[in-house]
């Protein structure tokens, strides 16, 4: 885990050419595939090219970001980033009924830790939800929104953090097992992080949890709301055939999308 104080954040954001120059570096590595992850050129100097109108209108947008990513960071340290990029499954299907269980994976952006709260934070690339409000009622909606989606995401990576002890880090298992530890999620929305005052926390709307509530608390409801959806839209056999989304917007991005003729 990296210790991450108000300091070292407060030095990045003063120093914004330091900033670009990083940008600059991933710009080549990515976009370009001109070095490698550490740097090194892969092609000569006068083989880099020149960027175009649109690649440095993007960079001035990405530096947009990451300083509010960073802004956002300096709100809330000092913390512990225990992990990124975490790949994440359970090694034994979660249980629906006597009959029916399922599996799932997936790579969790940023795992920390800050006074006894363990965080999932999953960064997002699309617009600004209207709501920041969760329900089980919205989450497990056939009209369910891209926020309470990607809000369900979160919560299934919590689901898989408390149900897989031994498929996750040592750090991580130790400090679910002390039963003060909280587990919270966020969302961190890029286009959204633009205002000041965003934080990338939600608000529930659970009945008798206040906001920002312990999803080890939270984890009895939200697991029987998601065996009752499942029971209800996959393994019940008087369940009815899949349904596409109403809104094509919403499946732009899905892998399965042609599976369905989108």
């Amino acid at each position: 885990s990296v210790s991450v104080e108000k300091e070292d954040l407060q030095a990045l954001l003063k120093n914004k050419k330091h900033l670009r120059e990083l940008l600059e570096v991933h710009t080549q590595m990515l976009y370009y595939q001109h070095i490698d992850q550490y740097g090194s050129p892969l092609r000569s100097s006068g083989e880099m090219p020149k960027h175009s109108g649109s690649i440095l209108l993007h960079l001035s947008l990405l530096q947009t970001y990451m300083e509010r990513m960073l802004q956002s960071d300096l709100a809330y340290a000092p913390f512990r980033i225990i992990d990124m990029e975490m790949s994440i499954s359970n090694s034994k299907p979660i249980p629906v009924d006597g009959k029916h269980s399922f599996s799932t994976h997936g790579i969790i952006d940023r795992v920390d830790y800050k006074e006894g709260v363990l965080r999932i934070l999953d960064y997002k690339t699309g617009s600004k939800p209207s709501s920041y409000t969760l329900s089980w009622e919205k989450m497990f909606s056939d009209k369910a929104s891209s926020f309470q989606l990607n809000a369900l995401q979160t919560y299934l990576y919590a689901l898989l953090l408390q149900t897989s002890p031994n498929d996750i880090p040592a750090e991580i298992s130790k400090l679910l097992n002390d039963d003060k530890t909280a587990l919270h999620t966020a969302l961190f929305y890029t286009q959204a992080a633009i205002n000041h005052d965003y934080s990338p926390d939600f608000a529930y709307s659970l009945g008798r949890y206040e906001s920002q509530a312990n999803f080890r608390r939270l984890q009895d409801d939200f697991q029987a709301a998601l065996v009752d959806f499942l029971d209800k839209q996959y393994f019940n056999s008087q369940a009815s055939h899949f349904k596409r989304r109403d809104k094509d917007k919403i499946c732009e991005n899905c892998d399965f999308r042609k599976l369905c003729g989108r």
